[in-house]
């Protein structure tokens, strides 16, 4: 979609932005009004050595036509039977369409529909030693299977977007500007799952030398590091041939797969009071429903098999105690399935005051943000807490800011920006588990920000140039996060769910960028950043 989201306005940091109150980081606006695009057609074609070998796109834009209609088109494909990495295939697709009608000098009307489709081989993350011994190419996610590389996690993403405009220019001086828009389809990313048997990865731990040495078996060591460098790949065939002697799905290959439907409206209110005074209002809300479960792709010739934890025993070990020792095969939901229904209605104020040598930009913002998880299985471990609706949670936040503008001369510009924000937790860090549980993370509460940031900016026909100083402190923030852990009882090992929160963050540091036109062929850049983020405090780990 690059030639199609070029249109766009950009914020820095906790600058100024009239359709957003933004965030900590930059703002952008992308802008796919169909009467704003240059007319012409255009054919590209590249190249590359990435995770995809080739691209074509074709483009055409007819501007404004004497019917005062406006039309845009854009295509693309993206695709690699490998890329750089082993194994990793690319598929991908993007269609892009936008159409404007301007009524009269008042109001236009503008539709939008953007389809972007990626199917692509996934590459594993790999640790020192397993780099030492097979090279950065290598990616322990494939095997050959009846002589073509086949990949066991495979990542696709389709959520095709339809967008609609309203452009109200309500006189000279005043606008407003209205979005409609709703987004559905599904990501899933398979994997390999397995019970009763080893691991099928070929980097698992135990399969490398270092397992061994930790022993100081160094015999057992030598035949491991020569096994792994001869194969190191997915055995399907050993797979497969597994599958039959157990007459089980042993193995199996599976989707992780998240299924979204999401409303959102935007509404933003400009009005110029004087050459001095304007002033912006917005209004935004979003609806999402996320269904999100496990899916059987391919039982691997072993039929069917148990959906059940092959780590626990008893009522621990069913998925669903609704429908305890369930069995499943191809096509069918299993391991966890829920709902997250999550909203927010946002409204931000801003008004901008201007002077000949100055410039004051006064910013507020509300933010209602809730959530609810609903269970469709009562898994074993989370009885009373998995299935059905949980509690819902809300969040009211409350941020402001302040920019100033100081010119000096037209060259010489001084900047600063100040912002206290309050959020609500992203859903990742909601819950302490969100695939069986309702419960939410203990004492999680909304993430505050106070942040400053100064710069000098020094603008002249032939070298531009700033330097800016930043000082950032988060407090209240949560991480959640899965560990394998040994010996956390004793002996024993588990995995875990773990939540840290009271998490205070410090960032401060200053940055560098200056642009020298030598001619009218050659510029030169340079940038150079120092900075320090720490962990602020000691704050409080649940298990």
């Amino acid at each position: 979609l690059n030639d199609v989201l070029r249109n766009l306005s950009f914020s820095n940091g906790i600058a100024p932005n009239p359709v957003s109150f933004g965030s900590e980081l930059t703002t952008t606006n992308f802008k796919t009004r169909a009467s704003e695009y240059r007319p012409g057609s255009g054919v590209s074609l590249a190249a590359s050595n990435g995770s995809y070998k080739g691209r074509i796109m074709a483009s055409h834009f007819t501007g404004l036509l004497k019917n005062n209609w406006a039309f845009a088109f854009s295509m693309s494909s993206r695709f690699a039977k490998e890329g750089v990495i082993e194994g990793t295939f690319y598929k991908a697709y993007s269609f892009f369409f936008t159409a404007e009608k301007i009524i009269n000098k008042q109001h236009s009307i503008n539709l939008t529909g953007i389809y972007a489709f990626n199917r692509r081989g996934k590459s594993s993350a790999n640790t020192q030693e397993v780099l030492d011994l097979k090279g950065s190419r290598y990616n322990s996610y494939w095997g050959m299977q009846e002589g073509r590389k086949r990949n066991s996690r495979v990542q696709e993403v389709e959520e095709p977007l339809i967008m609609v405009n309203h452009f109200w220019k309500i006189d000279k001086n005043t606008s407003l500007n209205s979005t409609l828009s709703y987004q559905f389809g599904h990501i899933g990313s398979s994997r390999l799952g397995y019970a009763n048997v080893n691991s099928p990865d070929p980097s698992y731990y135990k399969y490398l030398p270092s397992a061994a040495l930790q022993f100081l078996d160094y015999a057992e060591a030598y035949k491991l590091t020569e096994s792994f460098k001869e194969s190191g790949q997915l055995n399907w065939a050993e797979i497969y041939e597994t599958n039959v002697l157990t007459n089980t799905a042993s193995y199996y290959l599976y989707e992780d797969r998240n299924e979204d439907r999401q409303v959102s409206f935007q509404s933003f209110f400009n009005k110029t009071i004087s050459s001095k005074l304007k002033f912006d209002i917005g209004l935004n809300y979003r609806n999402l429903e996320s269904l999100n479960y496990a899916l059987v792709l391919d039982d691997l010739d072993g039929g069917s098999f148990s959906d059940v934890d092959s780590f626990e025993e008893g009522d621990a070990a069913q998925t669903d105690l609704n429908n305890p020792g369930r069995v499943v095969e191809t096509g069918d939901q299993f391991s966890y399935k829920y709902k997250i229904g999550f909203s927010e209605v946002e409204s931000f104020f801003q008004s901008t005051y201007r002077l000949r040598k100055m410039e004051w930009v006064g910013s507020l913002n509300y933010n209602h943000t809730s959530y609810q998880r609903t269970g469709f299985y009562r898994n074993g471990k989370y009885p009373t807490s998995s299935f059905g609706s949980g509690p819902k949670v809300t969040f009211n936040n409350t941020s402001i800011k302040l920019n100033g503008l100081y010119k000096f001369s037209g060259r010489h510009l001084l900047y600063g920006n100040l912002a206290f924000i309050s959020r609500a937790p992203v859903l990742k860090n909601m819950y302490s588990n969100v695939r069986v549980s309702n419960e939410v993370t203990s004492k999680i509460k909304s993430e505050m920000i106070q942040t400053i940031d100064v710069s000098y900016q020094y603008r002249a026909p032939r070298v531009k140039s700033r330097f800016t100083t930043y000082y950032t402190m988060f407090s209240n923030g949560t991480e959640n996060s899965f560990v394998f852990a040994q010996g956390l009882v004793g002996d024993n090992s588990d995995f875990i769910a773990q939540s840290v929160t009271n998490i205070e963050k410090k960032h401060l540091g200053v940055e560098l960028g200056i642009d020298v036109e030598l001619s009218a062929e050659f510029s030169m850049s340079a940038v150079a950043a120092i900075g320090q983020y720490t962990y602020n405090n000691n704050p409080n780990l649940t298990i």
